[in-house]
């Protein structure tokens, strides 16, 4: 199952009175991944008002271990990528173009599973 959606759905698919959305999506899932961990604690919020439980019934995992992810409950397992490091190299990059040094920029980071609450082993 997949509920696709961008930033300007936000107000649309996660009002209170969505979590039908939600629910028919999660009915017969075990893992839920979420573009961020502001989206990641709404999904956990409307899946605890229609009477599942994390990650009993359903682990969630995000990206960006922002604030959020740790202020969650369950703490969130997220993926955190090196912002900092990720800043730096934009602003590099931007600098090497203005001048004229390069016109095309590939950098690879390497992203960490951080390994909360939100999940769980499931057994199959």
């Amino acid at each position: 199952n997949v509920l696709w959606f961008d930033t300007f759905d936000l107000d649309f698919k996660f009002k209170v009175d969505s979590g039908n959305i939600i629910k028919n999506i999660v009915q017969n899932t075990t893992g839920i991944v979420c573009y961020n961990d502001k989206i990641a604690v709404k999904v956990m919020n409307i899946i605890r008002d229609i009477g599942l439980s994390v990650p009993e019934d359903v682990s969630i995992v995000s990206f960006d271990d922002s604030e959020l992810a740790l202020a969650s409950d369950p703490k969130l397992t997220t993926v955190a990528h090196p912002k900092e490091q990720l800043g730096v190299m934009a602003a590099e990059s931007i600098i090497q173009m203005i001048k004229r040094k390069v016109n095309y920029f590939d950098e690879k980071i390497e992203p960490k599973l951080i390994v909360r609450n939100s999940t769980k082993q499931r057994q199959e």
